[in-house]
């Protein structure tokens, strides 16, 4: 079996690269209504990205209305009669109320833009902030979150150590995990 893979540009943006490969292969019947686009984890070692790169470029196809993501089943070019999912601005919600938190955005709040661009200032102030923002956080958390980890737990009924609060990711058995029943 043979499956899509777009040609893309060496420069430029990799998702919307994808997402406007997946665009003109629509327009030009490449691919055809109701047809489903590759697995992303599939195309991201087809194409040597990384599957979140699929992933959003898949979100930015389905935003701009090209396709339809069904949840365990995958996504589908969409066909002209389905209307397309509602656009999803991180400074307000949809019409309806909703918000979408598919994005994993905190909701829309009139103070954000400015809270935000006041941080930013403060970090870019300060090379050695800067520097730290844009780094890697150590594999077993900064110790200041784990104690607050530990904190919550405590108050959950858990009470753990801060030193032994990490990532599920470093728990390579079910002993390993900081509580047990």
């Amino acid at each position: 079996m043979t499956i899509w893979v777009p040609r893309l540009a060496d420069e430029g943006v990799r998702y919307r690269a994808i997402a406007e490969s997946i665009a003109l292969a629509i327009q030009s019947g490449e691919l055809a209504a109701g047809q489903k686009l590759p697995p992303q984890r599939q195309l991201a070692d087809r194409l040597g990205v990384t599957v979140g790169t699929v992933t959003r470029a898949y979100a930015e196809a389905e935003r701009q209305g090209w396709v339809s993501a069904r949840v365990g089943s995958g996504t589908y070019v969409r066909d002209s009669e389905t209307p397309a999912k509602q656009e999803f601005l991180a400074s307000r919600p949809l019409e309806d109320g909703t918000i979408d938190l598919s994005l994993s955005l905190p909701p829309p709040h009139p103070m954000r833009a400015a809270s935000l661009g006041r941080v930013l200032h403060e970090i870019a102030d300060e090379a050695a902030v800067l520097q730290r923002a844009v780094e890697y956080q150590p594999d077993r958390g900064v110790p200041a979150h784990r104690e607050q980890l530990a904190a919550w737990m405590t108050r959950l009924g858990m009470p753990p150590s801060p030193s032994r609060c990490w990532s599920p990711r470093e728990a390579s058995t079910a002993s390993a995990w900081p509580y047990r029943h």
